[in-house]
């Protein structure tokens, strides 16, 4: 199960939609350690969610959802939204801006 977020940053007004956390029943079924994270992709400076398997190397050769070069995840940090204490939807970095003003606002829920 997932949700779907948008993103809002209170200091640069920066947002984007349409932001998938988490994975579908169907693809949990087919690969149950996958999952789509958060990223701020170094080659566009905005968000994107990725679908990674986790316990698995980083893809080399993953493209980016937005201009379609390879993400280089040595320079594109993952955005600790879903952690072990719950979800955290304020506080993080803005990819524009850099300023701890960005935040998500759940627009649904997938399964």
């Amino acid at each position: 199960m997932g949700l779907t977020l948008s993103a809002r940053c209170a200091a640069c007004g920066y947002d984007e939609d349409d932001i998938k956390l988490g994975a579908t029943h169907q693809e949990i079924a087919q690969h149950d350690v996958c999952t789509r994270e958060v990223y701020v992709v170094s080659c566009c400076t905005r968000l994107a969610s990725l679908l990674i398997y986790l316990g698995q190397p980083l893809p080399a050769d993953l493209p980016c959802p937005h201009c379609e070069r390879p993400v280089d995840f040595d320079a594109s940090p993952r955005l600790p939204i879903a952690t072990l204490s719950g979800v955290r939807l304020t506080g993080h970095p803005c990819p524009r801006c850099g300023a701890a003003e960005l935040g998500f606002t759940e627009l649904g829920r997938f399964v």
